[in-house]
């Protein structure tokens, strides 16, 4: 509240994004103080969160509220017949009512499907505003989740309230997915949509999403927004809409998107957001419409929901990332031709489920645990899949765990990268959640800032052995861009882990940076951690040079530490000449801002990030020639592992002496011009120094070499 305050105060109120306006007033109203004079103030809020906090400031369920401007708000939400809350004992919720209104006689038939387990007299509203609607020819499918029989009377009387409702019993309980599935099964309607067992459907919802069904063969469903109270019609959640997409509102074509889909995903959580997701995988993004104009839903917020807890402003439970960023892999390959059906039941999954979305309770092992970010696919994450590949290759059992690095923090939720769900989705690593409950004799930790604002989070991982591995230097030479502080990020491994990690430098660089005071020697391994490759599948044999006049060139992100520090370095160690061949990947803004802005030069080929694959754009080159910016301390460096490997003769700055050995030739920016000219003129010196880079590459960053490390390392 006082931060708000302080901003409004400094910039103006005009000044706050619209969300932080809608943050603002939700906890001025949560905190009981008036909220009049900030809805004066805070223009941009949207039309939904003014009315929902207009709602809860009026509310007469809750204190001394104002009855008639609260139905006058609430009312506002709706097309009509508007709801009212009519007389009664029962929660204001469940007294919810509508004048009647002209029925719909005529129109296909309409499946809902409701599923319930250990239900309430909440089954009964659910169920009644769904007979109460307007769409006349309409079958509702109660399916009762395994609840026993000492729940038979309440389903009972939601099956009496109208002849159209059957009731599906179910003998054991397997998720509201499973039980949805029983349901489609013994659907007869052409169209089928959900009833969430304690929700409440406006009269008119069913008859305007069929409405544009009817109208468009082309479309495969529509959704509608949902308004989420509690049982006395409070809607404001600090940080959260009160008004957005109802997932059980989806109504589908059954045939046609059955035919083409197949089922729900039998987790259970989350399977429903996924179901509409493949829809518009499958059929394309405008073969779902939503419907948001009105409310046609108010959704129960209640506290033993299964999903109330694994949300919150900005969050959302690991859980629910790890099965959102697995299904979305899958569905770009459906976008691409993939098979989009998928059966009830699943024997071998399609893409990955947290175990206990899936029922499981054995507990996992694993020898070797990866913990690293894994939004991003840099040198890092490369790294890390060559290493996982070197021991799952050799019969270790391997998983990776998320966590994401404050250092780069963003508001968009972000999927793990391909290579690592395609992993994970086809079984050859397993994820484990920082919620997990497994055993793991080694966990390495791959970037040390994930550690560095750790307080406050919490997590079950406990492994038996605890590696952190230094792939960075905490602060630049100069003490900028400091990166992390190794101390801090110490204690925090031990209170998250519960063990005293070990610290790995991947180079001679970081060995010395992470030397007193940044870390007593005990905690520093006496041996590196390099970054591995798989050498036989970069090497293309050399028997000469490319072209009729060398060809120099890097690949890197485009950012200034990876580029020399000036104009002059820049031309110096790539030539303006058209004796020479300069060939980039990654892309050249940071260079035509060090040329001030001036066209690259005529011998230059700039390609954007992956444009080709690495490997096809390294077999392109004579000299992979990598001078960063003298302020840039880079631990090791995976591009000029991989050039090394393809065979190009690397120039080098002095400083990766220790960690490239005789693979490189190392010089400084001025020497580069001549030992081009050198090595050009002399075929045979420049086929021994390619020969020599692969034989180092092999020797020194295999993956055997790699794999009796981590042996030797559990061994202990």
């Amino acid at each position: 509240m006082k931060l708000y305050e302080l901003a409004a105060g400094i910039d103006g109120p005009s000044q706050l994004p619209a969300r932080d306006q809608e943050i603002h007033t939700q906890l001025a109203l949560q905190a009981g103080i008036p909220i009049t004079g900030l809805l004066e103030r805070y223009q941009k809020l949207s039309v939904k969160a003014r009315t929902s906090l207009e709602m809860d400031r009026t509310n007469p369920f809750t204190g001394d509220g104002d009855p008639d401007a609260w139905t006058s708000t609430f009312q506002r939400l709706f097309t009509d017949p508007v709801p009212i809350v009519a007389d009664g004992d029962a929660t204001p919720f469940d007294r919810l009512a509508t004048e009647p209104v002209k029925p719909v006689d005529v129109g296909p038939v309409i499946t809902v499907v409701v599923t319930s387990y250990c239900p309430d007299h909440t089954l009964v509203t659910a169920v009644k505003s769904i007979c109460h609607q307007t769409w006349q020819n309409l079958e509702v499918l109660i399916v009762d989740d395994g609840s026993g029989d000492d729940y038979i009377p309440i389903l009972e009387q939601a099956q009496a309230i109208d002849e159209r409702v059957r009731l599906i019993r179910l003998d054991q309980n397997g998720g509201t997915y499973r039980a949805r599935n029983a349901a489609f099964d013994a659907a007869t309607g052409e169209f089928v949509t959900i009833q969430d067992s304690d929700d409440w459907s406006h009269p008119r919802r069913l008859e305007q999403q069929v409405a544009p069904l009817l109208r468009d063969e082309q479309l495969m469903a529509t959704t509608s927004d949902g308004l989420k109270v509690t049982e006395n019609l409070m809607a404001v959640r600090v940080g959260r809409a009160a008004i957005e997409i109802c997932t059980a509102s989806l109504m589908f074509r059954r045939r046609v998107v059955m035919d083409r889909i197949g089922y729900l995903d039998e987790v259970r959580k989350a399977a429903d957001t996924e179901f509409c997701h493949r829809i518009k995988a499958a059929f394309g993004s405008k073969a779902v419409k939503h419907l948001k104009d009105q409310v046609h839903t108010v959704i129960r917020l209640s506290p033993v929901s299964l999903s109330r807890a694994e949300f919150q402003a900005g969050w959302m439970h690991p859980a629910r990332a790890a099965y959102r960023s697995a299904y979305g892999l899958w569905h770009e390959d459906i976008r691409g031709g993939a098979d989009s059906y998928l059966p009830k039941h699943q024997i071998n999954r399609r893409f990955f489920a947290p175990p206990h979305f899936l029922g499981a309770i054995d507990k996992r092992s694993y020898d070797v645990v990866f913990a690293a970010d894994w939004r991003a696919y840099g040198g890092p994450q490369k790294s890390m899949i060559e290493e996982i590949t070197a021991l799952t290759d050799r019969g270790l059992r391997v998983a990776v765990t998320h966590f994401e690095a404050f250092r780069f923090m963003t508001i968009h939720r972000k999927p793990l990268c391909t290579p690592v769900q395609r992993l994970i989705n086809s079984g050859v690593v397993d994820q484990v959640l920082p919620t997990d409950d497994v055993d793991i004799d080694l966990l390495i930790l791959r970037y040390p800032p994930i550690l560095q604002f750790a307080g406050g989070q919490t997590h079950r991982l406990r492994p038996n052995k605890l590696i952190i591995l230094g792939n960075q230097a905490p602060a630049e030479d100069d003490g900028t861009d400091q990166r992390y502080v190794p101390r801090t990020c110490d204690e925090a491994a031990a209170e998250w882990f519960g063990t005293e990690a070990i610290w790995c430098p991947q180079g001679p660089t970081v060995r010395t940076a992470l030397s007193p005071p940044a870390l007593e020697p005990s905690k520093v391994a006496s041996f590196d951690m390099p970054g591995i490759i798989d050498a036989s599948s970069w090497s293309v044999p050399r028997t000469g040079f490319r072209g009729p006049r060398p060809i120099i060139g890097r690949h890197s992100r485009d950012h200034w530490t990876k580029w020399p520090a000036g104009r002059g370095s820049l031309l110096t160690v790539y030539p303006d000449s058209p004796n020479v061949d300069v060939r980039f990947m990654g892309g050249a803004t940071t260079a035509r801002a060090l040329l001030d802005g001036e066209d690259l030069p005529l011998n230059w080929v700039a390609y954007d990030y992956d444009e080709v694959s690495v490997p096809s754009f390294l077999h392109q080159l004579d000299f992979y020639v990598y001078f960063p910016h003298p302020k840039q301390i880079e631990a090791f460096g995976r591009t000029i592992l991989e050039a090394l490997a393809a065979g190009c003769v690397t120039l080098l700055p002095h400083h990766f002496a220790n960690t490239f050995g005789e693979g490189a030739i190392y010089c400084t920016p001025d020497e580069v011009p001549s030992l081009i000219d050198k090595y050009y003129s002399d075929e045979a010196a420049f086929l021994r120094q390619s020969h020599t880079a692969r034989e180092q590459v092999e020797r020194r960053y295999s993956h055997q070499s790699y794999y009796d490390l981590i042996t030797t390392i559990l061994k202990r």
